[in-house]
């Protein structure tokens, strides 16, 4: 994971939540062509698909289930250091 382009982490927290190309795009503001190409970038660097299309809608694959908490640990934390000292 050395070489994992850690601005990925803000697509992929979008895509989990929203479970949408277009509305994770427009969630963190960027054309649904680069988040497209996001979702590939981890698709491949994850090896999972994350997001998978059924006939009920969008699956996030159990795989991404577990990253997905790992990534809100991630944001968590980075929030907790980055708020102004009292």
């Amino acid at each position: 994971m050395r070489n994992f382009d850690l601005n990925l982490l803000r697509a992929l927290r979008a895509l989990l939540e929203k479970r949408d190309v277009q509305a994770a795009a427009m969630h963190i503001g960027v054309p649904s062509t680069a988040m497209d190409a996001m979702l590939t970038r981890l698709r491949e660097a994850l090896c999972d698909p994350l997001l998978i299309q059924s006939t009920n809608g969008t699956v996030v694959t159990e795989r991404a289930k577990l990253i997905a908490e790992g990534v809100e640990r991630i944001f968590e934390e980075l929030d907790r250091l980055l708020a102004p000292s009292r």
